[in-house]
């Protein structure tokens, strides 16, 4: 996440990439560029099918089982969602020139699933790649020399990725109440956040807009509140803080529940909202 997006979604996290390529130098290639993704590499279809886990969310089946009859956000839905599918592959890259079989042949037999499927082609090849990608039984396909490019295009498929299921579990939930996740604003704080501490996942923690977010090293917990939140919350500390709280200079810790005593922090404030972000221990 190096540039500040316009955009946040409901969780983005990392995708497992398996390259298959039966030229091992190429595959040593694509370890050197892709040194910061998690990368297994298999030099034939047939060693890739035996450990290939693909992703596969399912979204109808998903959001009925997880969404259906609620009417605010289970973030341990989410929580469960991340931890599952963050360890299975989320994005297949293949050859063209494959023995026994070709890489859209190959890269066929995952259409029913939502890995991201990336054809490399040479200069021969470029007419089967359009085709394929016309038929939507590929994602995206570059020449195999322009490997300098391949990580930007995994970054932006993968965002896209995330940005579709948000949009179909706000679609299937109708929720007033997760508008701020296109107010320019809130993403804003948040991917500026997200840039400023290297966060490589996040995931929702509630309709507030709180988020759990991790970096390599750390995990920490962002909070956030608009004025309308932070009326409420005046109305439960003491006279002395009040103020304070409503003018958005003071918000409950994360970690404030109703069977401690309300820890009120120093916030930032940009725009409307009120902001901070706390290490987890």
């Amino acid at each position: 996440m190096n540039n500040i997006s316009e955009e946040v979604y409901l969780f983005n996290f990392p995708l497992n990439i398996m390259a298959v390529d039966d030229d091992t130098d190429y595959l040593e290639l694509l370890h050197h560029n892709l040194a910061d993704m998690t990368l297994t590499t298999c030099n034939s279809t047939t060693e890739a099918m035996k450990i290939l886990d693909p992703i596969n969310i399912n979204t109808k089946n998903f959001l009925e089982t997880n969404f259906s009859g609620i009417h605010d956000l289970n973030y341990k839905n989410i929580e469960d969602f991340v931890k599952n599918f963050g360890s299975k592959h989320g994005i297949l890259i293949s050859d063209y020139n494959m023995p026994n079989i070709n890489g859209i042949e190959f890269l066929s037999k995952y259409s029913n699933t939502d890995l991201i499927k990336i054809l490399l082609t040479n200069v021969y090849t470029n007419n089967e790649a359009v085709y394929a990608l016309n038929k939507k039984l590929i994602h995206y396909y570059l020449p195999k020399e322009d490997v300098s490019s391949l990580e930007n295009v995994i970054k932006e498929h993968q965002k896209l990725l995330f940005k579709n299921i948000t949009k179909n579990i706000l679609s299937f939930l109708d929720m007033d109440n997760l508008s701020f996740l296109s107010d320019k604003a809130y993403s804003y704080i948040l991917n500026t956040i997200c840039q400023k501490h290297n966060i490589i996942k996040y995931y929702i923690l509630n309709s507030n807009g709180s988020y759990y977010l991790e970096n390599k090293e750390e995990k920490f917990i962002f909070s956030i509140y608009s004025p309308t939140d932070l009326i409420e919350i005046a109305k439960e500390v003491s006279k002395k803080e009040n103020n304070n709280v409503r003018q958005g200079n003071l918000i409950p810790s994360y970690f404030y529940n109703e069977t401690t005593t309300c820890k009120l922090i120093a916030a930032e404030k940009y725009g409307n909202y009120s902001y901070c972000i706390e290490k987890l221990a």
